[in-house]
């Protein structure tokens, strides 16, 4: 069976649905045949290139016609760009093109991102990007400066390649969702990784990770060696979830259409390989160790970022990746206390009763005597609201007595004191960090 979308009769008959339909059906009409890639869909839009009213469906449409033009617009912006903008000018029309840009999947298109990487030091240098007011009302469509303000109150602050390579990863999403096993562009950033890997790892590891994660994982794996390389990888990861018995893979968020609707991709993804759980809950929390006293930033950020992302992808039905998760947040819980932390430790059944709750908090206490990291006297403030009054004054007591025989140090003392005092208000009753959410 044919891709339906390249189906020239199939595009015949939305076209003629869209001219007899009125309101909403024929947005919704316009937007189907922006999926379309044929013949007919070229010259559906060719006749309203000019028509101000297509723009914002013109500039989604996957019309090959169409993503050659926007690659020779893209392509003549790069030279004047090399050759030396104005700031915002600069900004101002790298906002514009790259916006027409979305799901054009042209070899062309693609030959001129291969040349905006090999330029990618000289447009670096260039600084381009849009935060603040930098975007002028005038320079742009009404539709598109609209986009720009959801963007900017969305905190959306990009750079000429972080939204290339978002428009890169969402041309994907789109033709993975629409083509479904016909889809070729995938193939293509996979050409465009193995030309200029520093520039498009994040995009060739979104290629490579919806279609197999094990090959992702033997890939990509040298991004998980240095933790200063874990975001490229974390850029798509952060997306991912186990939901009603299947892991999904979700796109970055954009606006589009005409009313610019918030909008992203849900790909169902192949089992995910055991060996990025075990990342997870080994060397992920290894390298956290390894920063938290020298790196507080780091341990904060980092740490969080794990735990969400393990609270997305606990699999109840593979007993081999919860295997791997308690081990994660038995271990996670002791290092840094985050919120998630401790949801996920309850989710995978780690701590049910008093005993398991009191052994977490003695860990705890263990830890601050070893003198890993000062932070960690606040983790004993975070105890679970679903457990009762007795238990969490058995535990906070452990972990009390524990510090009081074996922790003295002139470094902690501030914490140490705040944490007492804590202790002797939540005891007697009185408002304390021990009862706050």
């Amino acid at each position: 069976m044919a891709n339906f979308y390249e189906n020239e009769a199939e595009c015949e008959k939305c076209i003629k649905l869209w001219n007899s339909s009125a309101g909403k059906k024929k947005k919704l009409y316009l937007e189907e045949l922006c999926r379309f890639k044929c013949k007919a869909a070229d010259a559906f839009w060719r006749d309203r290139i000019t028509d101000e009213r297509y723009l914002p469906y013109i500039m989604m449409c996957r019309s090959e016609e169409f993503s050659d033009y926007c690659s020779g617009r893209l392509s003549d912006y790069l030279d004047r760009l090399i050759d030396g903008m104005e700031y915002r000018d600069a900004a101002n029309e790298a906002f514009f093109v790259l916006h027409a840009c979305f799901f054009k999947e042209s070899d062309k298109m693609m030959s001129v991102y291969a040349k905006a990487a090999r330029n990618y030091k000289k447009i670096i240098k260039a600084g381009v990007s849009w935060s603040s007011d930098i975007i002028m009302q005038s320079s742009q469509p009404p539709f598109l400066y609209q986009r720009y303000l959801a963007e900017r109150e969305q905190n959306c602050e990009n750079t000429f390649f972080t939204f290339l390579t978002d428009i890169i990863i969402l041309t994907m999403a789109n033709a993975v969702e629409t083509d479904g096993e016909y889809e070729t562009v995938t193939d293509k950033v996979k050409e465009l990784y193995e030309m200029y890997p520093d520039v498009f790892a994040e995009a060739g590891f979104f290629a490579y990770f919806i279609k197999d994660t094990a090959a992702a994982y033997d890939k990509f794996s040298y991004l998980l060696e240095d933790p200063a390389t874990y975001p490229r990888v974390f850029w798509v990861m952060d997306g991912l979830s186990y939901e009603n018995g299947k892991y999904i893979q979700g796109s970055p968020t954009y606006f589009g259409g005409a009313d610019n609707e918030r909008r992203h991709f849900s790909i169902v993804m192949p089992e995910i390989d055991i060996r990025w759980y075990k990342f997870f809950a080994e060397k992920a929390l290894d390298d956290t160790e390894r920063f938290t006293v020298t790196d507080p930033f780091f341990f904060g950020v980092y740490l969080r970022s794990f735990s969400v992302q393990m609270i997305e992808m606990l699999n109840p039905d593979n007993e081999a990746a919860m295997e791997q998760s308690r081990k994660y947040f038995r271990r996670s819980a002791v290092i840094g206390g985050n919120p998630a932390d401790f949801a996920g430790l309850l989710q995978c059944g780690c701590i049910s009763d008093r005993q398991e709750l009191t052994e977490l908090c003695l860990d705890i206490a263990k830890r601050i005597c070893r003198g890993k990291q000062r932070y960690c006297y606040h983790i004993l403030f975070h105890f679970y609201k679903e457990f009762s009054r007795e238990d969490k004054l058995a535990a906070a007591g452990a972990a009390a007595e524990y510090l009081r025989e074996n922790e003295h140090s002139e470094r902690l003392e501030p914490y140490r004191s705040v944490f007492f005092e804590q202790y002797e208000a939540f005891v007697n009753e009185e408002e304390s960090f021990f009862e706050s959410e």
